[in-house]
């Protein structure tokens, strides 16, 4: 294992990443607990397809973040793998959880309308939504990276400007 300056840095961000995604991926499984408990406790022709639809979404993205907590457990122990096949799986894969918690959220929202607010499915549902957004924002963002912001939207954001910062302007 290489113990160079920048290896042991590198380890020290990733050993800082898991304790959100270990989070976010809790988090995200209660999610996916209270679409499947909205899928149960659904009337079939109570809220149609969207209670499925919401468990259809919820576990791609508890797999995401389960991906996404492996990658930082496996960064810890081996910095190299940050350059790799895996970080670019998990850039992408951070770019999805974005479309399915999106997916989720409408789905869990919908579930929670035709209910009108007035059962216990609506409660869960509200606390499934709830989990699903911050165990995204906790986990499915932070992809595998050396250093830098996690993948929301400011941090993207702030990637942009530091390459124009560091774009060479053309001679005059």
């Amino acid at each position: 294992m290489d113990t160079s300056p920048d290896s042991t840095r590198t380890a020290e961000f990733a050993a800082g990443e898991l304790g959100p995604v270990r989070l976010g991926t809790a988090l995200t499984a209660v999610g996916l607990v209270a679409a499947v408990a909205g899928l149960v406790l659904s009337p079939s022709a109570d809220a149609g397809v969207w209670p499925v639809v919401s468990v259809v979404a919820a576990a791609p993205l508890v797999l995401v973040t389960v991906f996404q907590l492996w990658g930082w457990t496996r960064a810890q122990r081996d910095p190299a793998i940050l350059a790799g096949g895996i970080a670019r799986a998990s850039f992408w894969l951070h770019v999805l959880s974005y479309l399915l918690v999106l997916l989720a959220m409408f789905a869990m929202l919908t579930v929670l309308v035709a209910a009108n607010f007035a059962d216990g499915r609506s409660v869960i549902m509200l606390f499934g939504v709830l989990a699903l957004v911050l165990g995204q924002g906790l986990a499915a963002v932070r992809f595998l990276r050396t250093g830098g912001p996690a993948g929301t939207i400011p941090g993207h954001m702030q990637r942009l400007r530091e390459l124009d910062r560091r774009r060479v302007s053309p001679p005059e």
